[in-house]
């Protein structure tokens, strides 16, 4: 899945960079009427919207729901097998490498393009926000249950937004040098720094920079801890503490008054 999900976005993010970058230096047309960054607002404009909601609306999914509004409505009137039935009223596939590859090659377009197109960040950011909703409400009502998938595949799709800096910092230094004939100081050191960023083990430089402290595991009872509990479940259960009377207590309800 994360192999899948890391070619599909890196497919995506140059077919769309790759045909809107050669087309506006073949016309040389950057800030003119439908320029680049003309091009560029409009695309990021549309995505805001569009990505999150193609991705909710699924032809299968929306005949499913007509099959089923219909099958509850005259339930004597369904003759489909039991296979076919069960698989109209089972959701559909999530494919979570398909979200991921959408996300990552987003946030690459939005960022390599950002020297021209600022906007685009915050068209990208409202995007991956309805994204974050749609896929939420779709995972959890819609579709079926998901396989599972190890936390690594999260870990390395975030990995991967890393190479923003050198992405953005050589889609700086291409524009100053289409545009302007010049690239400064501080582009060349962006490029080199998030080069850097890439290809360090930041893993092991994180941990010998900021070290994280073992647990010791002691030998205590259950009464002895129980004071470093921030709850236990008394606490949380405060009616429960009330215990029925004991025998001693009932022999001497029973006992007659002294008047």
């Amino acid at each position: 899945v994360q192999q899948y999900a890391a070619r599909q976005a890196l497919i995506t993010f140059l077919n769309t960079t790759v045909v809107t970058f050669a087309i506006a230096v073949l016309t040389n047309n950057f800030f003119g009427p439908d320029g680049l960054v003309e091009i560029l607002t409009n695309i990021f404009m549309i995505n805001c919207v569009a990505n999150p909601v193609l991705n909710m609306l699924d032809i299968g999914l929306l005949y499913k729901l007509y099959m089923r509004r219909k099958i509850r409505a005259a339930p004597d009137r369904c003759f489909l097998p039991q296979i076919e039935a069960n698989e109209i009223f089972e959701g559909s596939d999530f494919n979570i490498a398909k979200r991921y590859s959408s996300i990552i090659s987003s946030v690459f377009t939005a960022v390599f393009f950002s020297y021209l197109t600022p906007i685009g960040l915050v068209f990208s950011m409202i995007s991956l926000i309805l994204a974050y909703i749609m896929d939420k409400y779709t995972l959890l009502r819609l579709c079926r249950t998901p396989p599972n998938i190890s936390g690594e595949v999260s870990l390395g799709m975030t990995e991967l937004v890393e190479y923003t800096l050198p992405l953005h910092a050589i889609g700086h230094a291409l524009f100053d040098l289409l545009i302007y004939q010049v690239i400064d100081t501080y582009t060349i050191i962006g490029i080199a720094s998030g080069i850097a960023v890439c290809l360090l083990p930041m893993d092991y430089i994180n941990k010998s920079l900021f070290p994280l402290t073992e647990k010791v595991l002691t030998k205590e009872t259950y009464d002895e801890a129980q004071t470093d509990f921030k709850e236990d479940y008394d606490r949380l259960n405060p009616c429960l503490l009330y215990t029925s009377p004991s025998p001693r207590d009932r022999q001497k309800s029973r006992m007659p008054s002294s008047a």
